[in-house]
């Protein structure tokens, strides 16, 4: 665990949040990642990534800035992120990046990386069979059947006030509540009004239309 200050913490958070290599990691898994890792010094002038090296790193500027050089040229500055595809693929560097001024990144390295995302997918699996066990139309399959169906369960936010299923329209997913509550209305199979329920996490709705439908 490297040390940081809340403000480095929120910058490498924010930076992480934006980047689609993490986008399946949740805030929890991001926070460890961020413990892990380790501040860089560049100096002005000094190349970081050449063009057609193989990486294994990826970068947050915390500060200073870099130049990007490829066919076009381009700039990172504080709060943005580079190399992640180093993270996933031991591929050559697509681009040359050299400090246009001393600077300060934050180094998160391959083996981490792979460590925790593999550790999340794990994790998440497990908890989704585990959920659609609970059930009544999934219970039956087998437990590598669930398995299956958990590898294509995607997470989807909702804003507060947001209608998830209205009545009346054609139900097409089964619904995991992970955080936040729901309030459930109408839910009388005749549609005549019955006392509203309120869903927390751990709870699941919709599954009723996959099977009347």
């Amino acid at each position: 665990v490297v040390p940081k200050s809340l403000e480095s913490r929120a910058l490498i958070l924010q930076a992480l949040q934006t980047n689609m290599l993490f986008a399946e990691l949740a805030k929890g898994q991001l926070e460890i990642i961020i413990s892990a890792m380790a501040q860089h010094h560049v100096a002005r002038g000094e190349v970081l990534i050449r063009q057609g090296d193989v990486g294994d790193a990826f970068y947050t500027v915390e500060e200073g800035a870099f130049d990007i050089f490829v066919k076009m040229r381009n700039n990172k500055s504080a709060g943005t992120s580079f190399g992640e595809l180093a993270l996933y693929f031991n591929v050559p560097r697509a681009a040359t990046v050299k400090a246009s001024a001393p600077c300060v990144c934050w180094k998160l390295d391959r083996r981490t990386f792979r460590h925790f995302v593999a550790q999340s997918r794990s994790e998440r699996l497990e908890i989704t069979t585990r959920a659609f066990e609970t059930i009544d139309v999934l219970a039956a399959l087998p437990t590598a059947h669930l398995h299956k169906i958990a590898t294509h369960v995607k997470e989807q936010p909702f804003d507060k006030g947001a209608t998830i299923i209205k009545r009346g329209s054609e139900g097409d997913s089964v619904y995991l509540l992970k955080e936040g509550t729901v309030l459930c209305t109408n839910i009388d199979k005749s549609y005549v009004q019955t006392r509203d329920v309120k869903l927390g996490p751990g709870s699941h709705f919709g599954e009723m239309a996959q099977v009347t439908d």
